[in-house]
């Protein structure tokens, strides 16, 4: 166990330069946005509303908990961006903690909990190109040593090249390769704590789910070696059982619900690691988070379009996002061919697009 407390530590410190990238600028209350929000937040005065209706931007969104976030800001900032600054910079954070301690329960290797906690700090921080400049680095260091030692037998070197040329490749996606990246969106932007607090939530709830199964304690049974079988490495980790199983599963529902949003494929996801970890896991029993499809279909009758009050009909943000026409096929197409600069009709490149 001590060796897990060293990685959580350095889990903990990695939380540091996030709070410390905390923004109190006078802009983050001139947005827009941000303006509008808390000015029918102040005028309504009524916190728990907004569990039983539409968002104070009115375009058909149910986000309570975002929305109390901004309330508790109000009440205790009022007028002060450092506060909602705060606020925004300590739900990254957390989203960090969560992250690490979901790879954790995953994996049951802490090294790859914090490397996978370490690279989303690098994004949320705003330093997206970074990961993907130190892939293309490595692979040319590799050639040219490969080259130096082994001459033009290309396959001991060139295919470990490539791979890290193709790794730094999928780095590049436009929300993490843009200038600020994350940090722009979910801490220098006050409205962007909608998706960190679902974020949080989501990863909280598969963290949950996955420590869940392990309390469950049931085992898959381990079928008799063949020749054909892989070796297995020498440090194998083996975590202890959790006690209080209903708790986490409690814990894991509550999450689900409070993040509203469709985290079956990724509770699956995680059943199925688990699975193959030697834990079994039934997608789609009822045991399962409870079943989710009921916790979101009750949450969906407190959601604006059930709810009495609300403005019917299509929003002016839902009628911009929707789209049609050849750049929609142009966006789609990127999951064919992921590394392919593909550009729009109005000669945007893809990779590119939310900066045009």
């Amino acid at each position: 166990m001590k060796r897990w407390r060293i990685w959580t530590l350095l889990a903990l410190l990695l939380c540091v330069p996030i709070l410390l990238s905390h923004s109190s600028s006078p802009t983050l209350l001139q947005d827009s946005d941000t303006a509008y929000l808390l000015k029918i937040v102040r005028e309504r005065k009524a916190p728990l509303s907004w569990f039983t209706g539409d968002w104070p931007l009115h375009n058909h969104f149910y986000r309570p908990l975002p929305t109390l976030a901004f309330e508790l800001d109000d009440a205790i900032s009022g007028s002060n961006p450092s506060g909602y600054g705060w606020t925004n910079a300590i739900l990254c954070a957390l989203c960090v903690l969560a992250l690490y301690w979901f790879l954790a329960e995953l994996s049951g290797s802490p090294s790859w909990a914090l490397a996978g906690a370490a690279l989303f700090t690098v994004w949320t921080l705003g330093h997206g190109d970074l990961p993907a400049t130190v892939c293309f680095w490595a692979a040319g260091v590799m050639l040219l040593v490969g080259l130096y030692r082994h001459s033009f037998k290309l396959g001991r070197f060139l295919p470990a090249s490539l791979a890290l040329i193709f790794l730094g490749h999928e780095f590049q996606t436009p929300e993490m390769s843009l200038s600020g990246g994350l940090g722009d969106f979910m801490i220098r932007w006050l409205p962007g704590r909608t998706a960190s607090v679902m974020t949080l939530f989501a990863l909280l709830a598969t963290a949950a789910y996955c420590r869940y199964e392990r309390a469950r304690g049931l085992r898959v049974p381990i079928p008799p070696p063949t020749p054909l079988d892989k070796p297995t490495g020498r440090r194998s980790v083996t975590l202890e059982k959790p006690a209080l199983a209903g708790l986490w599963l409690a814990l894991s529902i509550l999450a689900t619900a409070a993040a509203f949003r469709e985290l079956r494929a990724s509770r699956d996801g995680a059943g199925c690691t688990s699975r193959r970890r030697g834990r079994p896991e039934a997608i789609g029993d009822k045991a399962e988070l409870g079943n989710p499809p009921r916790v979101l279909g009750g949450a969906r009758r407190l959601s604006p379009a059930a709810t009495p009050g609300s403005a019917p009909g299509i929003s002016g943000y839902q009628a911009q996002q929707l789209r049609h026409g050849a750049g929609v096929w142009s966006d789609l197409s990127s999951y064919l061919l992921p590394n392919f600069p593909i550009s729009d009709p109005s000669g945007c490149p893809f990779r590119k697009a939310l900066s045009c």
